[in-house]
């Protein structure tokens, strides 16, 4: 039988908090995943993007969340060609970048292959008590608008597959050259080659956007993320996530 599981990006963001979600006195972040858990039975970690988390905030999330709760968490963003601040690396590899680079958002270029296998590597050691306690439902890979289709970005695919062995991955493109006639199928393809979920994207239809569907790819199952639909801002630069 088929199991929904539905849930937000962040148990702490700005708009949950003020919400009144959370009854008054719940403020810790153990409390509040706690609470949060009681009521969704799943949740997407958006903080992942931003920095490697902490060994032990893992085991506090699987200690904290009913033993059938799903994490979905979205990958750092290196990894999926989007910038990533300098104090959010860990010490062991800002120690081996050039100075002049110290203080800036660094781009995957900016790392050398060898860096970038390590980081990687340290992501998945730390994420992996998820994936063994079988809370781990989707590591996503959100790539950002201008990652169209290429050969080359095929490539990439089938690479972070091969060093993510049998996590569940969940692949979010936002170029619509991904689906168009002549690419579809390749894309697609592969994704049902590699077990790969593909993202559907509730969002405005844009000239670049993906068009609405939600193709199954994945034995495992199927991804749905609700972005919004306010197309006034959604090209808009800095626009906020409230936005």
């Amino acid at each position: 039988m088929s199991v929904l599981y539905i849930g937000v990006c962040s148990f702490g963001n700005k708009s949950l908090l003020q919400s009144g979600f959370y009854p008054k006195g719940v403020l810790s972040m153990a409390n509040r995943l706690q609470h949060y858990s009681s009521r969704f039975n799943a949740l997407e970690l958006d903080s992942p993007f931003y920095a490697l988390p902490d060994r032990a905030a893992v085991f506090q999330w699987i200690v904290d969340t009913p033993t059938d709760f799903l994490f979905g968490m979205r990958v750092p963003s290196l990894f999926t060609f989007h910038r990533m601040r300098w104090e959010n690396f860990p010490q062991w590899l800002l120690r081996t970048l050039p100075k002049e680079l110290q203080g800036q958002a660094l781009r995957r270029e900016d790392l050398s292959k060898e860096q970038r296998r390590a980081l990687f590597e340290e992501f998945i050691s730390v994420i992996e008590p998820l994936h063994r306690r079988k809370k781990l439902g989707y590591l996503l890979f959100q790539f950002p608008p201008w990652w169209n289709f290429r050969r080359e970005h095929l490539v990439y695919l089938r690479r972070i597959r091969e060093q993510t062995g049998p996590l569940p991955l969940a692949v979010e493109i936002r170029h619509r050259s991904w689906l168009e006639v002549g690419n579809r199928d390749h894309f697609l393809g592969l994704l049902r080659e590699e077990n790969i979920a593909y993202v559907a994207v509730d969002q405005p239809q844009l000239a670049w956007t993906i068009p609405d569907e939600c193709p199954v790819t994945a034995e495992w199952g199927s991804v749905v993320r609700f972005h919004g639909r306010n197309a006034a801002v959604w090209e808009k630069l800095g626009a906020s996530t409230a936005e």
